[in-house]
């Protein structure tokens, strides 16, 4: 038999009222509007909803406070221990069909010490709509999953509105029993301890839970890391990459780790390992993996370890599936306006098991939707020319396109993007890839009409350090080596003809 001490100054009820919040009730809810005190070796069982509620209200608990429904907080209400406490949810009896949540901000003064969430079977939900912070110990021990937000965003990590917070920088503070929080996680970490962030979204697609390992190596005191993930971002790049040796195309990447430190004040340094689910894997037909940070490559590719080690800053990752370049020659891909149409043109110089294109569309150079599908030739060692006529277009607009080619297998890539509008293209920016760029790899961006085309390249201080001339072809993939002309940084690139200036910028990394 628990023991269970009431000891209450000012008011305590017990009953079945409802409280006048925008939540689901049940009976039997505990009110406290007043102090309460639940003493270490104490225990309250309430059969419902648990109500600190007023600027008179104050919980205590130094014991354990167990309930078969929500908790909820006023802003102005206070939730205290000494880390002794335990706050247990469970719904046996009474919420046994329905999401169970905490509804109100458990931050600083206001921390949970020890929560446990033991309420029922996989598939049921506990909602934290508040940030909730966590300064001992996080216990999953049933199959639910844990989402920062009353709602589910999908496959947008970023989205979630509230974060649980495990303060406590034991590396053991948070058990999930093999489970994910779905939404936003932060940790506080500390010098040479290695913590999981098993993270993820409702994206059956991705498998969930997509989880990942962080040691610290350097460290400022007082730090933490919040982390979320989310699915394919609008700003993914289709560029391939370089591995042991060879060049590999992408031919899948599903999602996207985020980090983000606490401040930026002092220095430190990482390791990071992902732990992607097994859905992952089941999406993409790659050989080999490799980890990016922002865009760029680091560690090793490998079919097996998603390692990078010293890093010094913290943003994104993303880990690409990468396969073997398709043997279909892409000589060039233009786009002009003509009257109330937008004309595509492209030719392949060769086609091995090319079953055909997917021509894809965009307003915006980063979301792409098909339009058309154009049969290949399947095998070819000569010129093939294509054209499409797109007539679905506005005037004032800027319409980008590329070709996904795929291979009779269904392996696929996706060429470069031309872009074209009604209203002429002297104010459009050039398309160069890859972007960022890394030294070894070859900078490459379209030509827009027939002659001679310059490039000149700026620094972030505007002086010129690269001038080219080239004889083209309108639609004509321009390949050319900057590596050793250019140093680390943000550069300006400048195309000119005979009838347009176009300019971009893109990032170089040595």
């Amino acid at each position: 038999m628990k023991k269970t001490i009431y000891n209450t100054i000012l008011t305590l009820f017990l009953c079945g009222m409802i409280a006048n919040v925008n939540a689901q009730q049940h009976n039997n809810e505990l009110f406290v509007g007043g102090l309460m005190y639940v003493e270490q070796g104490a225990a309250i069982y309430a059969w419902g909803d648990v109500h600190i509620d007023g600027a008179d209200a104050k919980l205590i608990n130094d014991g354990i406070v167990e309930l078969e429904g929500n908790f909820h907080r006023t802003s102005d209400a206070t939730y205290t221990d000494i880390g002794l406490g335990e706050l247990i949810f469970r719904n046996d009896h009474v919420n046994t069909s329905e999401m169970q949540f905490i509804n109100g901000d458990m931050t600083g003064q206001n921390a949970i010490a020890n929560l446990t969430i033991d309420n029922g079977s996989a598939g049921s939900i506990f909602s934290l709509m508040g940030n909730v912070e966590v300064n001992k110990n996080f216990t999953l021990l049933s199959q639910s999953t844990i989402r920062t937000d009353n709602v589910s965003h999908g496959a947008d990590g970023e989205a979630y509105r509230y974060e649980l917070y495990i303060s406590d920088p034991n590396p053991n503070a948070l058990n999930l029993n093999g489970r994910f929080i779905e939404g936003r996680l932060r940790r506080e970490v500390d010098l040479g301890n290695t913590y999981t962030f098993p993270i993820g979204t409702e994206d059956v697609q991705i498998g969930q839970a997509e989880a990942f390992e962080m040691t610290f190596n350097i460290i400022p005191t007082n730090f933490n890391v919040l982390s979320y993930f989310k699915d394919m971002p609008s700003d993914y790049n289709e560029q391939g990459v370089a591995c042991n040796g060879a060049y590999l195309e992408k031919v899948c990447e599903l999602g996207r780790w985020v980090t983000e430190p606490s401040n930026n004040v002092g220095t430190y340094s990482y390791d990071i390992r992902l732990m992607p689910g097994n859905d992952f894997f089941n999406a993409c037909n790659a050989t080999e993996y490799r980890l990016l940070a922002e865009n760029i490559p680091v560690g090793d590719c490998s079919p097996t370890d998603y390692t990078a080690n010293n890093l010094g800053e913290m943003s994104y990752f993303e880990l690409v599936g990468l396969g073997v370049a398709l043997d279909i020659e892409l000589e060039r891909f233009w786009a002009s306006p003509e009257d109330d149409a937008i004309q595509l043109n492209w030719t392949t110089a060769s086609e091995t098991n090319n079953a055909g294109f997917d021509l894809e569309r965009s307003t915006d150079g980063r979301n792409f939707e098909k339009i058309a599908w154009i049969t290949g030739q399947i095998n070819s060692s000569i010129t093939t020319n294509y054209d499409y006529e797109d007539v679905n277009v506005v005037r004032d607009v800027v319409y980008y396109y590329r070709l996904k080619a795929t291979e009779t297998g269904g392996a696929y890539e996706y060429s470069p993007v031309v872009s074209a509008a009604l209203g002429g293209l002297e104010d459009m920016d050039a398309n160069v890839f890859p972007n960022p760029i890394k030294a070894g790899e070859l900078l490459s961006f379209m030509s827009v009409s027939d002659g001679t085309l310059n490039m000149q390249v700026f620094d972030e201080s505007s002086k010129l350090v690269l001038r080219k001339g080239f004889e083209t072809l309108k639609g004509e993939i321009i390949n050319t080596d900057l590596s050793r002309n250019l140093s680390g940084g943000i550069y300006t690139i400048i195309l000119t003809d005979d009838v347009y200036t176009r300019r971009s910028m893109f990032v170089f990394s040595p």
